[in-house]
């Protein structure tokens, strides 16, 4: 985690912030960039996941990685990314994840590292549960994007 978080939040993490709020919408090379960083993450994170069900990892420690990677994923572009790439991780690894992001009350982790606020998710947007299993952004105005749905666009397009 610490490597993510150096290598994120580097000069060229800068990328890596736009394509959390943007993913797939941005350049190739910020894509790839962010695609390894994320699967570095959640693989480590499938790690610890087996460590906690293996009895091998305290609660405390668990639920600390969980929260820093479920706030990693609850920004729009990452909701993106892991709509695409959840099936290649154990399903108990990606239940938990969506337990935590249905949850909410992340932290925005972009906002936190961001330098710019043209980089900043709008504020008036949140990730919460629609009631049919998916997770999606919606503005507090009440018009939301799912990210299973590609024919609204979302919040911060508009």
């Amino acid at each position: 985690m610490r490597e993510h978080n150096r290598l994120a939040f580097e000069p060229r993490g800068e990328g890596f912030l736009h394509a959390a709020e943007s993913y797939p919408e941005v350049s190739q090379d910020e894509r790839r960039y962010y695609a390894a960083r994320m699967a570095d993450l959640l693989l480590l994170f499938q790690g610890a996941h087996a460590l906690y069900e293996a009895g091998r990892l305290e609660e405390e420690t668990y639920e600390a990685y969980l929260d820093f990677v479920a706030a990693s994923l609850a920004t729009p572009g990452s909701i993106r990314y892991w709509q695409q790439v959840r099936e290649i991780f154990t399903a108990r690894m990606v239940a938990a994840l969506d337990a935590r992001l249905t949850r909410g009350d992340l932290p925005n982790l972009v906002r936190l590292a961001s330098t710019s606020k043209s980089r900043n998710p709008r504020p008036d947007t949140a990730l919460r549960p629609t009631g049919f299993g998916r997770i999606c952004w919606e503005a507090s105005a009440g018009v939301g994007w799912c990210s299973c749905s590609p024919r609204r666009a979302p919040p911060s397009s508009r």
